[in-house]
């Protein structure tokens, strides 16, 4: 049997393909926006794509995450392992409310709380994930893209949390993603080193 080693490269490559996703997944959920107001009948099969969508990115984010819990027991920081588990925990549970969201959606309804309802609950969740690992990010190291990476979670979770400023959070998570690439880039060429 052999021993398995998790390394930050993983969580690199799955990073680096949820920036993907992400983008796909906004002009797919623009697409179907239109398409539904149009009455289509091309939305329906827009929403089964979306929801697919929710579900590898979920998957992804898994590995993405526990990136987090890598560097926190490799640098020796308690903060940042716990932080992780419960940002990578909170990201699958946060999965959800979207699923329920647009299966409603595909269903031909809105869903059994309403849109209000459900842009509140998603920017709890982001706001309760965010603001938590930027902490936890920037307390980490000295290190400047700790610190960067840290300061754009927590900015992105402080502006979820206003709620008002909540799609301008969701477009936040772009750059914050480029910064958590950098980071775990950083990260690799360190393992990489003899």
């Amino acid at each position: 049997m052999t021993n398995y080693k998790f390394k930050i490269k993983y969580s690199l490559y799955a990073t680096i393909l949820l920036f993907i996703m992400s983008v796909l997944g906004l002009a797919l959920g623009f697409a179907i926006g239109y398409l539904d107001s149009a009455k289509s009948e091309y939305a329906k099969p827009g929403y089964i794509l979306l929801i697919i969508f929710i579900l590898v990115s979920g998957l992804i984010g898994v590995v993405s995450a526990y990136g987090f819990i890598h560097i926190g027991k490799k640098i020796n920081n308690k903060l940042l392992y716990n932080v992780g588990w419960f940002y990578l925990v909170l990201g699958v549970i946060s999965l959800i409310p979207s699923l329920i969201s647009f299966i409603f959606h595909y269903l031909g309804g809105q869903t059994p709380l309403g849109s209000i309802v459900d842009m509140v609950i998603s920017a709890v969740f982001m706001a309760l994930t965010s603001i938590p690992l930027g902490v936890a990010l920037f307390k980490a190291k000295k290190d400047t893209i700790y610190k960067i990476t840290g300061g754009l979670y927590v900015l992105t979770g402080l502006m979820a949390l206003t709620v008002i400023l909540y799609l301008l959070a969701a477009l936040m998570a772009f750059p914050t993603l480029l910064a958590n690439i950098l980071l775990f880039y950083k990260e690799d060429q360190k393992e990489c080193q003899p």
